[in-house]
């Protein structure tokens, strides 16, 4: 790969640590312009620039109104760095485009733009099964839902989705242990508690939010924290102290420069070892997991070794333009040929698809019984039994973030048919199920629904 693409990823992978300490004037000020060359662009010629572009975009977002930075100059940049992923042809780098471009929209109240980004990305990242973009976009979703929660109209049912959106994101953040996303989720943990009026949730999860900015050092959140304690003077002494922090924090680090944590230096090192940056950030992260697991790493070193698929990748990488396969050592050749699996398996997935609507094996009839237990069917049947209760599941049908996620319980679920293809009643008992189970609702011993 040509040095300035490694050069760009690093910049990304600094970006992405610096942004969250709240230091994106430090980002602006150590980033070079990169663009591709005027004409014919490669694949590694497009990941250089989206990298500069994400991470210019994002810090530009990042800063205060009052600091003289127009808004649509970090929509303009991140509207490029979504551009040039699409041209790489390489789905998992494109959700980090999307996402970062999600964020800024919502900031800015552009929930419609917010909507396409996020479902967008969180259909590559189930596809793929890149579990750190799943949640992140998951964690916008229910962003989307309390922004859009202002309308009294929808206030109920946006709610009720920003509720179940928050619960699948931080399932998925304890199942990864992934520490790095502990404090947004519970910053949206506490603003749906203060909504719904559950105060003692709210100071719970104000309280882990401040251990977590804290730990983490995700200082950039600082704002956020602070609007949603003001309701919360016992907070007081805690936020002084974590107001202490950033500013002993900023001054070690303008001493001494950035200040990269261990956990941070040894994903870098571990990265550039596999050669994951041949796909771009996303695919980087399912080439590590690969690369983890013993039985996929002899499989792929296998691959390696056979002669046809040994020359598909050369192949590959001369179209990629990232070199030979000869000039990398063993390690990076085998992260070389796993990137080549994985953005195989996605044009395999694009096949798959297309034989599954021409296919007519699969009758709606195999899920017309929803699986629950006597109880559970009951409160389904209570539910949808009342009007306002049915018209309160019909609203989550159409919001994408508890569409997505109960597609994604109903695929765990081992259910044949998909959702969209199930009858209408029997995609409102499974939803109802599905919300009565998580306890975003509930229904009332008068069989009235109570969110």
């Amino acid at each position: 790969m040509p040095v300035q693409t490694l050069d760009a990823l690093d910049d990304y992978r600094c970006a992405d640590r610096l942004l969250p300490q709240g230091r994106a004037a430090e980002v602006l000020r150590s980033q070079p312009r990169v663009e591709p060359p005027v004409g014919q662009a490669s694949v590694a010629d497009h990941l250089a620039a989206a990298s500069f572009h994400v991470c210019r975009g994002r810090a530009l977002a990042s800063r205060a109104p009052d600091a003289g930075t127009p808004a649509a100059d970090a929509r303009r940049h991140l509207d490029a760095a979504v551009d040039h992923l699409r041209q790489t042809g390489h789905a998992p780098a494109l959700p980090a485009g999307l996402i970062a471009r999600a964020d800024f929209a919502i900031e800015h109240g552009d929930l419609k733009a917010v909507e396409k980004d996020l479902t967008e990305a969180l259909a590559i990242a189930q596809r793929h099964e890149l579990r750190q973009c799943e949640t992140e976009a998951m964690l916008g979703f229910a962003r989307l839902s309390l922004a859009a929660a202002v309308a009294p109209a929808v206030r109920e049912q946006c709610l009720i989705a920003a509720m179940a959106c928050w619960q699948h994101a931080a399932k998925l953040i304890r199942e990864a242990s992934d520490e790095r996303r502990l404090a947004e989720a519970s910053l949206i943990e506490a603003e749906v508690s203060i909504a719904t009026n559950q105060s003692e949730a709210a100071l719970a999860a104000l309280t882990a939010a401040c251990e977590a900015i804290s730990d983490q050092q995700h200082f950039s959140l600082m704002a956020r924290l602070n609007r949603l304690a003001a309701g919360f003077p016992s907070l007081g002494p805690t936020l002084a102290h974590l107001a202490d922090e950033r500013i002993a924090f900023d001054k070690v680090a303008d001493a001494q420069g950035h200040v990269p944590n261990a956990q941070d230096e040894t994903v870098d090192k571990k990265e550039d070892e596999t050669g994951a940056a041949y796909g771009g950030p996303g695919l980087a992260v399912q080439v590590a997991t690969v690369l983890a697991d013993p039985d996929l790493r002899r499989k792929t070193a296998d691959m390696l070794a056979n002669p046809e698929a040994r020359a598909a990748l050369i192949q590959y990488m001369s179209d990629m333009a990232v070199g030979s396969l000869d000039d990398l050592e063993p390690e990076q050749q085998l992260g070389a040929m796993a990137a080549f699996i994985l953005s195989r398996n996605d044009d395999d997935d694009e096949d798959d698809r297309d034989d599954d609507e021409d296919a007519t094996g699969t009758s709606n009839d195999d899920a017309s019984d929803v699986p629950v237990s006597g109880q559970l069917a009951a409160a389904v049947e209570a539910l949808l039994g009342d009007a306002q209760g049915r018209e309160m599941v019909d609203g989550l049908l159409l919001h994408p973030g508890f569409r997505q996620a109960l597609i994604t319980e109903l695929e765990d679920s081992k259910v044949p048919v998909p959702l969209e293809q199930l009858p209408r009643d029997i995609q409102r008992k499974f939803a109802a199920a599905f919300a009565l189970e998580k306890g975003v609702i509930s229904v009332g011993r008068g069989d009235e629904p109570e969110s």
